[in-house]
């Protein structure tokens, strides 16, 4: 018997202070039943960005609204702003801010392990993080590439330096993971074929299987992949490998989202996501050049308890 219901996250990330009422113009966005946002809703994270990030993820239809930071939000990094500005009165006004959203039907969600029961009795677990690891500048939420936050101690890398916390850690059994960051060697290239992804965090996803992992951070690596996990390495010449896991990358190729506004998955009879043996990978990126949108949203639809 099939207990599962069929629930669409409607995916963006990196808007970075776009006039948001004017990409729903370009593209009448969908009606979801999550709505995520993987973070850098603002360009340099100020009290009068976030109000107007606000008023706008208010509108959104969606039953619910869920929100990260990223290394553009900068008033969000309680540490960021107390070494380059002098102070926490804007982090705690920036956070009073967003709790008052909740009435606006907006959840902001710290780093950590979340559970949701949506109206019709559906709940899912979603693991939440917008640190990213430090390359070049020095911005919010970052940490040095050999820390690794997202893993116990004996099942990470060797050469990590282990940072974990009861609420960085992500743990089993949760369907959905939402980072600002990529994780490395998926959908985590620059435009110059640097990789930014992390790969501890490649381990902790392919460790705990989420049905599906979304992100931004990365603007020219917009797009969206299914993982297949391999137990037996030597199946494929075209295994790829996160630490001690293998796994196929299949590209999404959905010819419309252009035309259509938004990419959607699955595209006609492609076959869902199954529980931990695939997961979905969405690289949810807009940009904002000169006020315009340069990628699409992306709308998912996974099966849920």
């Amino acid at each position: 018997m099939n207990n599962k219901a069929a629930v669409r996250f409607l995916i963006v990330s990196d808007t970075h202070g776009l006039d948001l009422p004017d990409l729903e113009t370009q593209s009448r966005l969908p009606k979801a039943d999550v709505f995520l946002h993987c973070g850098d809703l603002t360009e340099n994270g100020t009290l009068k960005e976030f109000q107007k990030a606000i008023d706008w993820l208010a509108g959104v239809d969606a039953e619910l609204k869920l929100v990260i930071a990223g290394n553009h939000d900068l008033d969000l990094d309680k540490d960021f702003v107390a070494v380059h500005s002098g102070g926490e009165l804007r982090h705690e006004k920036a956070i009073c801010l967003w709790e008052s959203a909740r009435q606006q039907g907006v959840v902001y969600l710290e780093e950590g392990t979340h559970t949701f029961t949506l109206r019709n009795g559906t709940s899912f677990a979603i693991f939440a993080s917008p640190y990213q690891p430090l390359f070049d500048s020095v911005t919010a939420f970052k940490y040095p590439q050999l820390h690794d936050r997202f893993n116990p101690m004996d099942q990470g890398q060797p050469d990590a330096i282990y940072v974990g916390t009861k609420t960085s850690i992500i743990p089993s059994g949760v369907e959905i993971v939402m980072t600002h960051g990529p994780a490395k060697s998926i959908l985590d290239q620059l435009g110059d074929g640097r990789s930014r992804g992390c790969q501890n965090l490649m381990q902790a996803i392919a460790r705990t299987k989420p049905l599906l992992h979304c992100f931004g951070h990365i603007h020219d690596a917009h797009g969206a992949y299914r993982i297949r996990w391999q137990e037996n390495k030597s199946t494929a010449e075209e295994l790829a490998i996160a630490g001690s896991h293998s796994y196929i990358a299949e590209p999404i190729l959905d010819s419309e989202k252009t035309n259509r506004g938004y990419g959607i998955f699955p595209i006609s009879d492609e076959p869902v996501i199954v529980p931990q043996e695939e997961t979905l990978v969405v690289n949810a990126s807009i940009g904002n050049e000169r006020g315009k949108r340069v990628h699409s949203p992306w709308l998912v639809e996974l099966q849920l308890p």
